[in-house]
């Protein structure tokens, strides 16, 4: 019967798989009471050798019960387990013990002797395999190798000291050690031990698991320069907390990811003041429950701190819910439906992006290190158009050695464009530039104020860093309002600064900005800036009077949140680090504020003859002939804007299409798309001109058949 259960010649019986040997005092004796009371109650299962049958084991349990103990008295093998179990020790409470493991745990939790040896069983099937095939066959069912709580009962005598464990609220289910299935009946839901957990209660962890990684650790003391922010901080984290406290992180962007090198220089100094290192769940494990459980175990254990990253969050899962529990700090970067300011809540730590001087630094080591070498102009203004972090300019530069020295500022720029990747969503679109400089026509005085605009730009991070302007004005960007009727160039003038500048250019949607409820259309707007913010790019608003309209006297609640918002664009636009131009035909509709705050106000007047000569030039494709097309008249006659020449010029050209030959505008073409557009625009042409332009002409158009 001996051979038959297994029972080592040794008289080892913290396990069955020999080399599993409990490394302590303490857990060797709850190892042994869960193993032993395991083989007993085999030993009572087989005593008429045949399979068993649960149901009537339930049902004779108490008819049995002076049976079960003659049986333990007589039978050899199970009253040889039964002295050992009854002979061997049982420990409750420990002052020794290092932090993490069985002994320890027992104390800190205050476990009752039920408690233990439930753990004892779920740490015995953890750390060893062949007790899962022992703990199946008392089930009665091959698929069933975890414990439960009906099982336990079984093998203790104390049946109501498990009572309390019914509850998943149990200190040992909610801090992770032992984690339970869903049952209808909470006596049948199977237990199980992580396997992390078995292997710090046993004090065998010696390295990190894979998935967490260490961010920072004491070192040599606390660093030569800590701010007082990050003092007062690690001041409030000294003792151990009851419950799990919530440290917010601000990050320097609003579209920045946590992970650990962007703010392992914060979370070095705060490990250096309060003694204890700070753990990660790496950026590459997708994070279930499962893995926040084990993280907040793992933690808790053994004295760390916990760092959330935000790559890989579940966004199904409240982690902080799940965390809770747990006695430990946890850094998060909370968006607007984290935690709020509670008793759990921490106040914010917030992580400083690197200057400019930094930035520059850290692009010309990593240059270094590649063996890239780069124009220094080039290495100047990265550094000051894309806010990048020292892990984004890393990976920069790797995207940059195939390419090869010397760098060049385009090359440079689009690299960190790329690396950037603004997700800006559906509030704005991408815009691609259609037009170049020489495709502009402006007058004169237009004309000087859009190069000073220009140039303002272009020179704009050379002041702000060499010049000291950007202390005073926060490394502001420019805000410039292109006003004028429509077609009059607002937009390909945005699109040529664009191009000038090779900064990428997006068009807000309003249709996605603005909201009729109260606070979503600031939202949007916060949104929208924040994500703007890690690089310079160009923010177009068209019909902008939609958003930026005057302030009113506030009669109703209404009108005072109107109010707020104006406010707050006006606001955001001042600290906007990018350009951001509005375009309006309705200047005077403007908040007046506004104006103050724009570095630049461009009035785009309609056309003189002079201007109107040269769109009509330039909106003529190079491949289309104009031989036969007199300019000059159609620039003196017509008082139209650009975008109304340049309606025309496409229409001619669908209707001129239909001839046949080589590509070529006639004037028949060109006057019938005249009429047409005067036509959409409300200003019909009078009988007076349409016949002076047959007798001209000797048009064939639409409008010369009126005519007649």
């Amino acid at each position: 019967m001996n051979e038959a259960l297994g029972i080592p010649p040794n008289n080892q019986y913290a396990s069955l798989t020999p080399g599993l040997d409990a490394r302590d005092e303490f857990t060797r004796c709850w190892l042994e009471q869960a193993i032993l009371r395991l083989r007993r109650e085999l030993a009572w299962v087989w005593r008429n050798h045949q399979p068993v049958d649960a149901l009537a084991e339930a049902l004779e349990r108490r008819s049995l019960t002076e049976q079960r103990t003659r049986f333990f008295e007589t039978d050899a093998t199970a009253h040889y387990l039964h002295v050992r179990i009854e002979g061997g020790e049982t420990p409750v409470r420990t002052g020794t013990g290092a932090r993490g493991t069985f002994a320890w745990l027992a104390g800190e939790l205050a476990l009752s002797r039920a408690e233990l040896f439930v753990t004892a069983l779920g740490l015995a099937a953890a750390r060893d395999a062949a007790v899962g095939n022992l703990i199946a066959t008392l089930h009665g069912d091959a698929h069933q190798p975890l414990p439960t709580l009906r099982l336990a009962q079984w093998l203790w005598e104390e049946t109501a000291s498990l009572m309390p464990m019914m509850s998943p609220a149990h200190p040992l289910f909610a801090r992770g050690i032992l984690r339970r299935s869903e049952a209808q009946v909470e006596w049948n839901a199977t237990i199980s031990m992580p396997a992390i957990v078995a292997e710090i209660l046993e004090g065998g962890l010696k390295d990190a698991p894979s998935e967490f990684e260490c961010v920072a650790e004491p070192g040599g003391g606390a660093p030569v320069s800590v701010d007082l922010e990050i003092e007062l901080l690690a001041g409030r984290m000294m003792h151990d907390p009851s419950q799990a406290q919530i440290v917010p992180v601000v990050l320097p962007f609003a579209n920045s990811a946590m992970n650990a090198n962007g703010v392992r220089p914060a979370l070095e100094k705060i490990s250096a003041l309060t003694g204890r290192p700070i753990y990660a769940i790496r950026s590459s494990v997708v994070v279930t429950a499962s893995i926040l459980e084990n993280a907040g175990a793992f933690c808790w254990l053994q004295g760390f701190d916990l760092m959330l990253p935000s790559q890989g969050m579940n966004g199904a899962i409240n982690s902080l819910n799940i965390l809770r529990p747990f006695p430990i700090y946890v850094f998060a970067a909370l968006g607007d439906e984290g935690a709020g300011h509670d008793a759990s809540t921490l106040p914010t730590l917030r992580i400083a992006a690197l200057g400019y001087d930094e930035r520059r630094g850290t692009w010309q080591t990593e240059l270094n290190k590649s063996g890239l070498q780069a124009d220094p102009e080039a290495v100047r203004e990265c550094a000051y158009r894309f806010r990048l972090e020292a892990g984004e300019i890393a990976n920069t530069v790797t995207a940059l050695r195939r390419i090869g020295s010397p760098l060049t500022l385009e090359e440079m720029a689009a690299a960190c464009q790329q690396e950037v990747g603004q997700q800006i969503g559906g509030q704005a679109s991408l815009v691609v530039p259609r037009f170049r400089r020489e495709d502009l026509v402006l007058d004169a005085q237009a004309g000087t104020q859009f190069e000073e605009l220009l140039g303002a730009m272009r020179n704009l991070s050379r002041v702000h860093a060499d010049w000291g302007t950007g202390r005073v004005w926060s490394d502001a960007g420019i805000s410039a309002m292109f006003a004028g009727g429509p077609g009059t160039g607002k937009t390909m003038a945005a699109e040529v600064l664009a191009a000038e500048l090779k900064l990428p250019m997006y068009r807000v949607d309003l249709s996605q900005v603005v909201n009729k409820y109260i606070g979503e259309t600031e939202k949007n707007l916060r949104k929208l800036f924040d994500a703007a913010e890690q690089a310079d790019l160009v923010l177009f608003f068209d019909e902008a009077e939609a958003l930026f309209g005057q302030r009113m006297q506030a009669r109703n609640s209404n009108d005072r949140f109107a109010n707020i918002e104006v406010s707050y664009l006006l606001e955001r636009m001042e600290r906007f680090r990018g350009l951001a131009i509005l375009a309006t035909n309705r200047k005077k509709d403007l908040d007046e504020a506004f104006l103050r705050r724009l570095r630049y106000v461009i009035e785009f007047p309609m056309p003189a003859k002079a201007e109107r000569l040269a769109i009509w030039k330039k909106s003529i494709p190079e491949q289309v002939s104009s031989v036969e097309l007199d300019l000059d008249f159609l620039a003196r006659e017509f008082a139209l804007s650009g975008g109304n020449i340049r309606s025309i010029v496409l229409n001619a050209c669908l209707q001129s299409a239909s001839r046949g030959g080589k590509p070529a505008l006639r004037m028949d073409a060109i006057l019938t798309a005249v009429d047409r557009e005067y036509e959409k625009i409300g200003r019909p042409l009078t009988r007076e001109q349409k016949m002076q332009w047959q007798a001209t002409y000797g048009a064939t158009s639409r409008a010369a058949e009126v005519a007649q």
